[in-house]
């Protein structure tokens, strides 16, 4: 794992955008010249990684791939994160500071956005064939809990923020 100097003596980090960009290296670093100038023209002063599919910012060092998050983490506090590490807002490409936080896997996913399949339009409720009626049901300490069944689909979706409250979850699940 990458320490915080050998960071901090690659890359440069604004806490107010979030971006990471590599320093310039030194000819130390390089076995050839022409490695050396080639890197440094290629990457010094450019933002650190890319994007991958799902929206997080990875990054390539010394043969190990990088969550752009982590590094991040490890570049201000020292140390790698001992949980997961949640993007507040829900933006994976949103790597400032303060829209991280390390919290349990647990936790993570009580600040998780709409599913892309949803279809009632709230998270935790659905519309159950069978009953004819809305369906609100609630994840609690890993165990899938019905919380009612319900004619109106607001009714469904009050219960279930109310349950979403009581358990902890993120203001911003469902998003």
């Amino acid at each position: 794992m990458i320490t915080q100097k050998e960071l901090k003596d690659l890359v440069t980090y604004n806490p107010a955008t979030g971006e990471m960009f590599w320093l310039p290296r030194s000819r130390e670093m390089f076995k050839a010249e022409s490695r050396f100038k080639m890197w440094n023209t290629r990457f010094a002063n450019k933002e650190c990684g890319w994007v991958s599919h799902n929206g997080y910012r990875k990054v390539y060092y010394d043969h190990k791939t990088y969550y752009y998050h982590r590094l991040i983490w490890i570049y201000v506090f020292g140390n790698p994160a001992k949980n997961s590490i949640d993007h507040i807002n829900g933006n994976p490409s949103d790597n400032r500071i303060d829209n991280l936080r390390s919290v349990t896997h647990q936790n993570n996913c009580k600040n998780m956005k709409k599913p892309s399949d949803n279809t009632s339009g709230f998270i935790g409720v659905s519309w159950c064939k069978s009953m004819s009626k809305w369906k609100a049901a609630i994840n609690i300490n890993k165990k899938f809990v019905v919380l009612g069944y319900y004619t109106k689909i607001n009714e469904a979706a009050k219960v279930r923020k109310q349950a979403e409250i009581e358990h902890g979850y993120h203001e911003n699940h469902g998003r």
